[in-house]
């Protein structure tokens, strides 16, 4: 813990290749966190705004309390957090910025209500009395999904995953034991299929949603089927740290070779002969797809049978030969830069920020795919960004980013 002297000020010390993250500990007194980079001789600076605890409730416009989370945001000083609500609706926020107007956002889950806005003035937030956001009625074309599971599941080892007839699908973790679950506001129109992945196991037929509706199905659990196989590279070596799994519309970030964890269960992953077991898939037809650091993805499709094992024999891997060369535009002398690759829909960072000595960049070995690529100054502020599609026409580029009127 750092202590700050009569002037507001402190100092610290570490070695030139450290970058640190510094945040303010103190009840009455809000700031951004800031990062501290000791490659780059320039003082850090903390804008310090007054804060309290404050109260919110929200709730429909029919007066049922919402029960999921709100957000609060003040992006002039970066202020953001997304508490979550109790079952009356509730939440009291530590450390709320009261000096500046506050924008409020209720998420709301319930078919047939948009999300609440609002935004607090500084009256407001002073006022010492609960705050309210309401979420209207709503007249948008969507609807939800709810399965009925018979016997309640433990959602320690399972997980959940919704595909749309769009070829769209979405994912996630279930909850402790329940005897349901319970998806998202769905656009209607459009067919579904849910597939619980675990020890036991299912996958609905397709399901119409229908606006202002919550659609009810029961899903009778199997135990989980086995999908095993090897991957290699074009040379028949094993491929290490690769993954294999049911395709679900995301993307996986390697960092060091390696999936994330522990959104890939450890026996997903590839071990030092390149043996991976899918375990928990619903039987029918499943679509897999195995992947790795530098490595283009492969899709296989299979029939699985409850409680069964197959083995999908060799998986060959080839070499990923995406490219993308990042030259920064207007740099400034003295101020250096950090430049960082997400994927589709920004989901994960694939590669760590890079911090640049030149103003040029390569990044190699990358699937054939749309990336997004980011520049901000070496101690952060606001940010520069293009869009980037490789393609089997197209697999390498060199962007240009315009870094001229980024500020701290």
């Amino acid at each position: 813990m750092l202590i700050t002297d009569e002037a507001g000020q402190f100092e610290v010390t570490s070695s030139p290749d450290h970058i640190v993250r510094l945040e303010l500990l103190e009840e009455h007194w809000w700031s951004k966190s800031v990062t501290a980079d000791f490659a780059v001789a320039e003082p850090i600076v903390m804008v310090l705004s007054a804060a309290k605890s404050v109260s919110f409730r929200a709730l429909c416009e029919d007066g049922q309390p919402l029960t999921y989370a709100i957000s609060l945001k003040n992006k002039d000083i970066g202020y953001s957090e997304m508490p979550s609500l109790a079952v009356d609706g509730t939440v009291t926020v530590k450390r709320v910025p009261i000096d500046r107007p506050l924008a409020c956002k209720a998420f709301c889950r319930r078919i047939g209500y948009d999300d609440g806005f609002a935004e607090f003035s500084v009256a407001d937030l002073n006022s010492g009395r609960e705050l309210q956001i309401v979420a209207p009625k709503s007249d948008k074309p969507l609807g939800g999904i709810r399965v009925q599971f018979v016997g309640a599941l433990s959602g320690i080892d399972s997980s959940v995953t919704i595909e749309s007839d769009d070829g769209f699908a979405r994912g996630g973790q279930l909850g402790p034991d329940r005897d349901h679950w319970e998806s998202d506001k769905l656009p209607a129109g459009y067919r579904y299929r849910v597939s619980i992945l675990g020890p036991w196991a299912w996958r609905s037929n397709w399901i119409e949603v229908e606006t202002g509706k919550v659609s009810t199905v029961e899903a009778t659990l199997a135990p989980g089927a086995v999908v095993r196989a090897r991957l290699i590279d074009t040379d028949a070596f094993p491929v290490v740290r690769g993954a294999l799994r049911p395709s679900n519309g995301s993307y996986l970030c390697f960092r060091g070779g390696k999936p994330p964890l522990p959104n890939v269960p450890l026996h997903w992953v590839s071990d030092a002969d390149g043996n991976v077991c899918v375990t928990g898939l619903p039987a029918g037809k499943i679509t897999l797809e195995a992947e790795a650091a530098g490595r283009e993805p492969v899709t296989i499709e299979c029939n699985t049978v409850a409680g069964q094992q197959i083995d999908l024999g060799e998986i060959v891997l080839n070499q990923a030969i995406g490219t993308i060369t990042l030259e920064l535009v207007g740099t400034k002398e003295g101020s250096q830069y950090r430049v960082f690759l997400s994927q589709p829909n920004e989901a994960g960072v694939i590669f760590p920020p890079y911090r640049l000595d030149d103003a040029t960049h390569a990044y190699a070995g990358l699937p054939l795919r749309g990336y997004t690529v980011f520049a901000t100054l070496a101690g952060g502020g606001s940010v520069a960004r293009a869009k980037i599609n490789l393609s089997p026409e197209q697999y390498s580029v060199t962007v240009q980013l315009d870094v001229s009127e980024l500020e701290p």
